[in-house]
């Protein structure tokens, strides 16, 4: 995890022009098949391509569309996710209450 430690380091030391100027572009697969697997990974991909992004973009004050609309389907996600994981422990309590 040092790198990661290092890069946000370095990002503060620099500023945020610094930052700006830091954006990296992955080339993304490209999209022939129309096939799930592979629209999958290229959803994947989009991430964490945009993921690197995104800090470098809103310093320099423009914005990336599919960064934000990325963004915004992983969260909603992972709050889904999480909502299923309450409910389900929520499930798991009650019934050890009923059986005690």
């Amino acid at each position: 995890m040092s790198n990661r430690e290092s890069r946000s380091e370095r990002g503060m030391k620099l500023g945020s022009q610094g930052r700006a100027k830091r954006t990296v572009r992955v080339p993304l697969p490209p999209m022939r098949t129309k096939t799930l697997v592979t629209k999958r990974l290229w959803i994947r991909a989009l991430v964490h391509r945009e993921s690197h992004n995104l800090n470098g973009m809103r310093a320099a004050g423009e914005k990336s569309r599919t960064a934000t609309t990325v963004w915004r389907i992983t969260r909603s996600h992972r709050r889904k996710k999480m909502e299923q994981v309450r409910l389900m422990q929520q499930q798991v309590t009650t019934q050890t209450d009923a059986c005690l």
